[in-house]
């Protein structure tokens, strides 16, 4: 069974779909087949959404950070790839500043951020 792109489920959420997305396109070796789904998370709210929606068709689910960290094969992934956007999220405290980073985050743009900080 496929996911319907035009399905309400779909139009309902933020995040950007694309089908049979080139992974090489995300990951660091510039390597890899296409995903039958690729989820361009632009709300991390709607995660657990696609969880389930992936689940009820049966499609294998991975999470993909920034890429730096798998090899995917040329083949690609038969399921749903949800690749997470970059966030950085400081808060201080006292003399100290905490930060929540999301791991679709490159190390690069967290050091340049923290740098500058």
């Amino acid at each position: 069974m496929a996911i319907d792109p035009n399905s309400a489920e779909l139009t309902l959420l933020k995040s950007k779909f694309l089908f049979d997305e080139p992974l090489a396109k995300h990951t660091a070796l510039k390597v890899g087949g296409p995903a039958k789904i690729m989820v361009e998370l632009n709300d991390e709210t709607e995660l657990p959404k696609l969880l389930i929606l992936a689940k009820k068709q049966n499609y294998p689910f991975l999470v993909l950070g920034n890429g730096s960290n798998i090899l995917i094969s040329d083949l690609g992934f038969p399921g749903m790839v949800v690749k997470l956007n970059s966030r950085i999220e400081a808060q201080e405290q006292g003399p100290s500043l905490i930060l929540d980073v999301s791991a679709g985050t490159a190390l690069g743009e967290l050091l340049n951020y923290c740098a500058q900080k």
